[in-house]
């Protein structure tokens, strides 16, 4: 199934990046933007998605999307646009996420990068129809991830105690909700733990 203006949404491309190097994972996402033919797509105004739900440098380094791949994401991205606005939006469920933020070395790198932080919980919202939703008609998310060009989401590839399984892109839509809704969604998906 293809929408028209964007290409073939069913390839999926790994790569091998044995380490957390900002300029190998901006090439190496470079060279997917261009081989996906999204090239047109990057610009203006930029929202990141990523995972810091847990996030601690010494005790969870492997539990959330690390600043080193942020950064070269944001590097990459900005290779299309250099006057782009980026957004880096993420809502915690039981820690404030400014605190996880910080715990996972976004805000040295936002100042570094000059993009914004946008705690999902803290900021500015808009209530988005949903066409097609099955358990929500409606739901209620940051401004930043709504009046945006490009939605990128930036998951950190983990098991799930809550869920027994990878989590991925998915599990960030659950990520995106207000908790009334997010309870909603655990009990429509048993298993999901709701975040």
């Amino acid at each position: 199934m293809r929408e028209e203006g964007i290409p073939n949404k069913r390839k999926v491309i790994l790569r091998l990046c044995p380490e957390y190097d900002p300029a190998s994972i901006e090439k190496i996402i470079r060279e997917g933007i261009a081989e996906l033919g999204l090239e047109a797509r990057i610009r203006i105004r930029i929202a990141i998605k990523p995972n810091v739900v847990m996030s601690h440098p010494k005790v969870t380094r492997s539990a959330f999307t690390r600043p080193e791949f942020r950064e070269g994401l944001v590097r990459a991205l900005r290779a299309y646009d250099p006057a782009s606005r980026i957004t880096v939006a993420e809502k915690c469920a039981a820690i404030p996420t400014t605190r996880m933020f910080r715990r996972a070395g976004y805000f040295r790198r936002a100042r570094k990068l000059g993009f914004k932080l946008a705690p999902i919980d803290e900021s500015a919202r808009l209530t988005v129809p949903l066409g097609r939703g099955v358990v929500h008609k409606t739901i209620r998310t940051a401004r930043a991830l709504v009046e945006r060009d490009i939605l990128v989401y930036a998951p950190k590839l983990k098991t799930n105690s809550l869920s027994h399984s990878l989590t991925a892109s998915i599990k960030l839509n659950i990520g995106i909700l207000r908790d009334r809704q997010r309870i909603m969604s655990a009990s429509f998906f048993p298993g999901s733990g709701g975040s």
